[in-house]
């Protein structure tokens, strides 16, 4: 770890490579970049101008800003990610939501869970977007209830042969590898008997299918898998603890929202074009959103509370957003919500594709009956 971390020297830094590559955010702009989440019928623009901006970052020494240097990263302290987050939000980026998965749960499993050769070869390749990674844990009959899956990883000589089903898998189609949980015991073994591997995602025996959704993107997919061979070191946290290592990874996953977001009230306020776009009930509406986002960035939720607080604000903020547009808030084209589009096609994405936020990574119920469970210690 480089213990001489300066913070105003990187803010400074920071501030620099931004200011050369991107817009500042200006709150009366009223067609501001970076808001559009894909480019007309180019549903793939997301992941490329994602991976675009996250090779820049790895190229200027600033991605993986607290990660092992022998592992890619520059292995500077914890406290050099919110002078980061700081900066970045300030500038209009490319969404890097497409890259979240590998950027932070694959990578923080790999060096919670994964052996040395492993980290050494793979986080390298997720800090400079050269690897798009995926989570593959749902299934048609096991989404909330995680516990219950039946995709299968059967002992064959040193390896194991996978067969199943999975389903709401996000950016598959783009993934070089997965993070994979199977049942390796019995089915009444529940949480006991599942294993977490690392997929390959062009093994032999690993299909496909992209599933539209009502945004008109293919973010989610459904993933096949009939007779994938994988080796044993493909595992990790060993065989039979998958249920700890899944947990850790959801635990990174339901923090995401809170991240790295730009405030959702300043997006409004540019969406409506400006204060003089906002009427009194729709700014009373804008402040209780500005305070909800506040405390959500300076009060450290646990994992569950923080994915259950960011998904009732993302589509709060959502439906403020066609609101204050009025009968304009949902006049679109399709086709439309590309660069440069309208702000009401930019608001119509937004509120369609809010409601995801509030079933992915576990539903709004899973998330207060882990809170009451195991943050308030009532009863099951």
């Amino acid at each position: 770890m480089d213990d001489s971390f300066e913070p105003d020297r990187f803010r400074e830094r920071c501030e620099a490579w931004f200011t050369a590559r991107y817009e500042r955010v200006d709150p009366e702009r009223h067609d501001p970049p970076g808001l559009i989440a894909h480019t007309g019928e180019d549903h793939d623009a997301p992941m490329r101008h994602a991976r675009q901006h996250q090779r820049q970052l790895a190229a200027a020494g600033l991605a993986g800003l607290t990660v092992p240097v022998e592992y890619g990263g520059q292995g500077l302290p914890e406290a050099v990610d919110g002078v980061f987050a700081s900066v970045e939000r300030e500038y209009a980026l490319p969404s890097m939501v497409p890259l979240s998965v590998g950027l932070s749960l694959a990578l923080h499993t790999l060096l919670r869970f994964g052996p040395r050769e492993m980290c050494e070869a793979r986080i390298p390749r997720i800090l400079d977007a050269s690897e798009v990674w995926c989570q593959l844990f749902s299934e048609p009959d096991a989404g909330s209830d995680l516990a219950s899956l039946t995709t299968t990883a059967r002992r064959d000589g040193d390896g194991y042969v996978i067969n199943g089903q999975k389903v709401w898998t996000s950016f598959a189609q783009h993934a070089a590898y997965g993070l994979l949980l199977a049942r390796t015991g019995a089915p009444e073994q529940r949480h006991r008997g599942l294993s977490l591997f690392v997929l390959p995602m062009d093994a032999a025996g690993v299909h496909i299918r992209p599933l539209r959704e009502m945004t008109g993107g293919t973010h989610f997919n459904e993933v096949f898998l009939d007779g994938v061979h994988l080796p044993d070191s493909s595992l990790l946290g060993g065989e039979g603890n998958g249920w700890a290592a899944a947990m850790f990874t959801l635990g990174n996953e339901r923090q995401l929202g809170s991240q790295r977001a730009r405030p959702r009230w300043k997006r409004i306020h540019e969406l409506a074009g400006g204060s003089a776009g906002i009427g009194a009930a729709a700014r009373d509406r804008a402040v209780r959103l500005a305070i909800g986002e506040q405390i959500q960035r300076l009060v450290e939720l646990p994992g569950s509370a923080a994915k259950l607080l960011g998904a009732q604000i993302e589509v709060a903020a959502s439906e403020l957003a066609v609101d204050v547009l009025g009968a304009h808030g949902v006049a679109y084209e399709s086709t439309e919500l590309g660069e440069g589009s309208s702000r009401a096609a930019s608001a119509a994405h937004w509120f369609l594709g809010a409601r995801a936020n509030r079933i992915a990574g576990g539903t709004d119920e899973i998330q207060r009956n882990v809170i009451a469970e195991r943050v308030l210690g009532l009863p099951r």
